[in-house]
């Protein structure tokens, strides 16, 4: 079955961890909409992601939280990664 979904980057932190993305078949991954190379056992350079089976996905540059100022209210936006995978 294939399978979608979007998670936030956590501020400061330059991987994501999901339990569902254990031990899966990854498809596709794309941060803030542009997408990356997934491998396995790398050190992730520019455009490029790392696979972990045991269920991490990590970057080379840490998520950051940006300010939307253009509503009558600032609201904190965090940088989104969407992964798409095969169960």
């Amino acid at each position: 079955m294939i399978v979608s979904r979007t998670y936030p980057g956590a501020d400061g932190s330059s991987s994501i961890f999901a339990p569902e993305l254990a031990l899966v078949r990854i498809l596709g991954v794309k941060r803030n909409g542009l997408g990356y190379n997934v491998f396995e056992a790398i050190v992730p350079s520019s455009r490029q992601c790392e696979y972990d089976p045991a269920g991490f996905i990590n970057f080379d540059i840490p998520f950051t939280t940006t300010v939307d100022s253009s509503g009558a209210f600032d609201i904190l936006v965090t940088e989104k990664v969407f992964v798409l995978w095969e169960e």
